[in-house]
């Protein structure tokens, strides 16, 4: 009898271990967490991504976050909320700080434009060489024949000189400094010693060329810096054979420095 009973109860713990009594059990099923979906701010406006994670949504109306373990569900049931609803109307009367910059941003934008008309009418004049007194006519004519553009209509050219001096000067900058360093120490170099201005003739009928002064670059009149370059430039050559003679004796220094600018390509 004992034996009948061992061998049914290893016959029980036998089956209790088989495959097909541990596959009959029913696993526990894994919660779906639902995630935001950037698609659902077409359909709310007022939604947008949370800080919290993807388990959340922001609205801009309360300024809250709202859990989205249900999905969607959960959002319009958030809209239809007494809160949200008020929410909403005390902020459709309200600027956003972008649509106030955008207006101001529009408005800055009509008067660079004016302005950039103004240079460009500036720049075609000087590069065609049209008489100034055309400038005092032309913006009239504009606003005739534009009069459906608002750039037009605020285009002012008051003194044509002041003007055409402001573009001159800003494009004088563009320069580079050695230029105008080099004209103003060929200028002090002579301006002050009636000797080196009489020592310079001698060159200056050597090199055949006209004995003149040379020309100090006003820091005002940005039209004289013309005639300085041309005048250095025609003695270009006698300058070149003075400074080297200056320069030889080693005691100049000026001469040198000088020497050195002409030298330069």
């Amino acid at each position: 009898m004992s034996s009948g009973s061992d061998s049914n109860r290893v016959d029980s713990d036998t089956d209790d271990s088989s495959p097909s009594a541990s596959t009959s059990r029913k696993r526990p099923k894994l919660a779906y967490k639902q995630k935001y979906k950037k698609d659902w701010e077409k359909q709310m406006p007022w939604l947008q991504e949370s800080q919290n994670g993807a388990s959340f949504g922001w609205c801009k109306a309360c300024k809250c976050d709202i859990k989205i373990t249900h999905g969607k569900g959960d959002l319009v049931k958030h809209e239809y909320t007494s809160k949200h609803t008020k929410s909403c109307v005390s902020t459709v009367g309200q600027k956003t700080i972008t649509s106030m910059f955008a207006e101001k941003t529009k408005e800055m934008t009509t008067e660079m434009r004016a302005k950039e008309a103004e240079i460009r009418i500036a720049g075609f004049v000087a590069e065609h060489n049209l008489p100034f007194k055309i400038m005092e006519h032309l913006p009239d004519l504009m606003r005739a024949v534009c009069s459906d553009s608002a750039i037009a209509g605020i285009f002012v050219m008051k003194c044509i000189c002041h003007s055409f001096h402001l573009c001159a000067s800003y494009a004088c900058e563009k320069l580079p400094e050695e230029v105008e360093k080099f004209a103003r120490y060929v200028y002090n170099y002579f301006s002050n010693s009636p000797k080196r201005t009489e020592e310079l003739k001698e060159f200056q009928q050597f090199a055949n060329v006209s004995p003149v002064k040379m020309l100090h670059p006003s820091s005002t009149r940005w039209l004289s810096l013309e005639s300085v370059v041309t005048r250095l430039l025609t003695q270009y050559g006698a300058l070149t054979l003075y400074f080297t003679d200056k320069a030889s004796s080693k005691k100049d220094q000026a001469a040198f420095s000088i020497l050195h600018l002409l030298q330069q390509p």
